[in-house]
Parts: structure tokens; C-alpha cells; sequence
């Protein structure tokens, strides 16, 4: 059985209007500007920072551990 897994998604304009709070470690990327931020259960959309993207410039002095976000326990 194949098991597929999907990312949470959005454009910019919608995440924006949302500012969802992601849970701890989960994923959300932003289709306008191909940039993935990673929730910490805490923090809302617009004042998260971007993880990766595919932008080099944008990954200069950012963390590059889970822990680097401050997300140390994914089980709780």
C-alpha cells in the first residue's frame, strides 16, 4: 500500500490572511514565494520565520537542526 504524505499548503495572500499557528514541527509552504516555514505550536504564520526556500541568499544564518527553531521534543 502506498502511503502518500502532504504538506501543508497555501499562496502567500492566503497564509497571510489566515495566520494560522502551526503545531510543533509541522511544515507549511508557501507556493507564491516556494519558501517553507516549520511551526513551534506557539508562534503565527506572519511572525515565523521562512526555513528554506529555494533562494540561496535566504538560508545565510539560518539553522540548520530542528533545534536551531527551538523544537526540541517532537513528541510532546
Amino acid at each position: 500500500m502506498a502511503v502518500r504524505i502532504q504538506i501543508r499548503r497555501d499562496n502567500s495572500s492566503n497564509w497571510t490572511a489566515a495566520n494560522p499557528v502551526l503545531a510543533l514541527g509541522e511544515p507549511g509552504y508557501d507556493t507564491t514565494n516556494e519558501k517553507l516555514k516549520i511551526g513551534d505550536g506557539v508562534t503565527a504564520w506572519n511572525s515565523l520565520p521562512y526555513a528554506a526556500s529555494t533562494d540561496w541568499d535566504d538560508l545565510v544564518n539560518t539553522p540548520t537542526t530542528l533545534s536551531g527553531y527551538g523544537i526540541t521534543d517532537a513528541a510532546t
